[in-house]
């Protein structure tokens, strides 16, 4: 029989997971956002990320 403490369990474990997928995620899009020549930046929505633009600006998202 399933108890509520084994619900939590699991309930828990899948907030673990999905943070990790979170952090993991976030890691790999700021990745690929690095400036191009003109200073573009490939943006995502929610995620805050810092570019130095030509090495002399900074912009924050």
């Amino acid at each position: 029989m399933i108890t509520l403490d084994d619900e939590l369990e699991v309930i828990d474990q899948t907030i673990d997971e999905l943070e990790a997928r979170r952090v993991d995620l976030i890691h790999r899009m700021t990745a690929v956002q690095q400036p191009t020549g003109s200073g573009k930046v490939i943006r995502f929505p929610g995620v805050s990320v810092t570019v130095r633009d030509s090495g002399t600006h900074e912009h924050i998202w």
